[in-house]
């Protein structure tokens, strides 16, 4: 069954079987305050790769960055590449992680992510590579931190501070590594 808008008592997605109800990738499901579940429109959607090159897709659309970096995580393997790609632009209400052990490719796709404050911060203990394969994404935080053993790679798209007057760096290095193949490192001021 593949569902694509309405309202349901159940999380539709999770039945008796793996892929009893779809959707497309542009669509998610949330849930609501009253327990009820909405087919709503997806910010992002995950795929893994067998390292040796087989492809598996997830055709599940998730409502949140943060959901769609939880997906990508709790399907992280040694043998796959978790790839989170873009299909709208947004702003993050809260920082969002990538936990030591996990390593996660942000497909920017041309989307922009944006801050609603200054004191949200992409923290990075683990592993994240930056692609943009459409080359106009831009990732917005106040810190682009990478701390300590952890690893941060720019393949592609913009990554930059949001513009404070107390300051943010594009890329906070805290004992991590860091590589930039391509893109760009943008460091704004709002003094």
């Amino acid at each position: 069954v593949t569902v694509y808008g309405g309202t349901y008592n159940a999380n539709v997605f999770n039945q008796h079987y793996i892929f009893e109800v779809q959707s497309s990738i542009e669509y998610a499901i949330e849930e609501n305050s009253n327990g009820t579940w909405t087919i709503v429109p997806s910010v992002a959607w995950v795929d893994n790769q067998e390292k040796s090159g087989n492809w598996y897709t997830y055709d599940i659309g998730y409502a949140t960055l943060e959901e769609a970096f939880a997906a990508a995580a709790k399907c992280n393997r040694e043998d796959y590449v978790e790839t989170v790609t873009m299909l709208q632009d947004i702003t993050l209400e809260n920082t969002i992680t990538v936990n030591a052990g996990e390593e996660i490719v942000l497909e920017l796709n041309g989307k922009s992510i944006d801050v609603a404050n200054e004191n949200i911060n992409c923290d990075i203990y683990g592993k994240l590579t930056l692609n943009d394969q459409v080359g106009s994404g831009v990732f917005t935080s106040r810190n682009h931190w990478v701390h300590k053993n952890a690893e941060f790679i720019v393949n592609s798209g913009t990554v930059q501070n949001i513009a404070t007057a107390t300051g943010g760096f594009p890329i906070y290095l805290d004992g991590g590594k860091v590589t930039i193949n391509g893109g760009t490192v943008q460091a704004l001021n709002g003094k």
